[in-house]
C-alpha cells in the first residue's frame, strides 16, 4: 500500500488490515506513505529473510530488507495482536511517528523482533519477543518513544539502541530464560 494518483499525491488514510494470513512471501505486508493505519489480528510468518542464507537468501547488510510487517513513512497507526515470526525482521517501523505496537508476538527472526528506525512518538508495549538472533527490540535514530511491559526470552540482545535515540523510555521489562546479555544496549553515535 503506497501513495497513489498523479505524481503520487494521494495519501491512503484510515486503512484497516485485519484477520489475514500471509505466509512465504517477500513481505507479509508493506505500508508506505499512509495515515492512521490499523493492522490487527494477522499472521505474517515464514516470509522472506535476507540475513540467513539457510532460509531464503543472503545477508545484504543492515537494515535487512525481508520481513513480516513493515510500515514506512506512516503517521498514526496501531499494530496489535499479530504474529510476526521466522523472517529477517518481525515488525519493522521506519520513518514514522505516532505508531502503537502492542500485544504482538515476534519470534525466530534472524535480525530483530521489533524495530523502530527513524521513528518518533511511538510505543511498543505488552509484546512477546523471543529467539530473535540479533535483538528482541531495536531502536535506531528514534526519539521520544516508549517501550513498556515487553517480555523477552533468548534473544541475541534483548534491546539494541543505536544512533541518536534520545528521550526514549524503557520500563517494565520481563525476561524469561535469558542465559546471556539479559539486558544489553549498544550505544553508537
Amino acid at each position: 500500500m503506497r501513495k497513489f494518483g498523479f505524481a503520487m499525491l494521494e495519501t491512503p488514510t484510515n486503512i484497516e488490515i485485519k484477520n489475514c494470513k500471509i505466509l512465504h512471501q517477500r513481505a507479509g505486508i508493506f505500508v508506505g506513505g499512509s495515515n492512521n493505519v490499523h493492522i490487527d489480528d494477522n499472521n505474517f510468518s515464514d516470509n522472506y529473510d535476507d540475513t540467513d542464507k539457510n532460509r531464503f537468501g543472503i545477508f545484504l547488510g543492515p537494515p535487512p530488507d525481508g520481513g513480516d510487517l513493515r510500515l514506512d513513512t506512516v503517521h498514526g497507526g496501531l499494530v496489535e495482536s499479530n504474529a510476526a515470526n521466522n523472517e529477517a525482521i518481525g515488525i519493522d517501523i521506519r520513518d514514522s511517528d505516532s505508531i502503537v505496537v502492542r500485544n504482538n508476538t515476534a519470534s525466530g527472526n534472524s535480525a530483530w523482533g521489533i524495530s523502530l528506525l527513524n521513528t518518533s512518538h511511538s510505543q511498543a508495549s505488552n509484546n512477546t519477543v523471543r529467539d530473535n538472533s540479533v535483538a528482541g527490540d531495536h531502536l535506531s535514530n528514534s526519539v521520544q518513544n516508549r517501550l513498556t511491559n515487553n517480555t523477552f526470552a533468548n534473544n541475541g540482545k534483548n534491546l539494541r539502541v543505536e544512533g541518536k535515540s534520545d528521550g526514549n523510555v524503557v520500563a517494565g521489562i520481563h525476561m524469561i530464560s535469558t542465559e546471556f546479555n539479559p539486558l544489553a544496549m549498544v550505544l553508537s553515535q
